[in-house]
């Protein structure tokens, strides 16, 4: 869960892959659906099962979430823009924990036992 600058609050539904804002007045919409591939077997993100890590907000109102998918080329780090436009980060074996701090956004990779720091444009 992150708050927004406007007092609006994004949820990241973990087994679901939804991203889904409840605005300040408490009406709630989706933003994105990121593709955590349940279906895919054998799963192939060294955990076992598909889920959606955590998530983070940027000053751009841009929404970043960990991506656990069962479909080895969807594992990664999503950016999802206010327009709800999609793009991969990055790839990682297990991303989980995501913090934003001065531009930079920081990943904790679970199976590689790592923190990935990703610069504004991506690399």
């Amino acid at each position: 869960m992150q708050i927004a600058r406007d007092g609006g609050i994004y949820i990241g539904m973990a087994l679901t892959g939804e991203i889904r804002r409840i605005a300040p007045v408490g009406t709630q919409s989706s933003v994105a659906f990121l593709p955590i591939r349940a279906d895919a077997r054998p799963c192939g993100n060294g955990l076992g099962f598909a889920a959606m890590g955590s998530i983070a907000l940027d000053h751009d109102d841009n929404v970043y979430a960990a991506v656990l998918s069962c479909n080895a080329a969807d594992i990664g780090v999503r950016k999802v823009t206010p327009q709800s436009a999609l793009s991969q980060l990055g790839a990682s074996a297990g991303p989980n924990g995501l913090a934003g701090r001065s531009g930079w956004l920081y990943a904790s990779d679970t199976l590689l036992r790592l923190v990935w720091r990703v610069s504004p444009d991506g690399t």
